[in-house]
């Protein structure tokens, strides 16, 4: 079955609060921020409130070694991809 968005495009807000042009390129990150922002804010009180926070993490890497080569450290932290 095909779904049309026209109507839940109407419903997206850009960070001004003006209505989101479909045909305007933007930033995708922001986007999916607005976007997420949006669809958690009609699962307030639900228990899925939180699930694009839940489902998009990345793990951030971190590693540190000695300049001789001897000793090193790695840490790894999961990070919200969106929040």
């Amino acid at each position: 079955p095909f779904a049309d968005p026209e109507m839940f495009i109407k419903t997206l807000r850009d960070g001004n609060g003006h209505p989101v042009n479909p045909g305007r390129q933007e930033d995708a990150y922001d986007f999916l921020t607005r976007l997420q922002e949006h669809l958690e804010g009609q699962l307030v009180g639900q228990s899925s409130e939180k699930i694009f926070s839940k489902m998009f993490s990345v793990k951030m890497s971190q590693e540190i070694e000695c300049r001789n080569g001897h000793s090193k450290a790695t840490a790894q932290e999961p990070e919200p991809v969106l929040q």
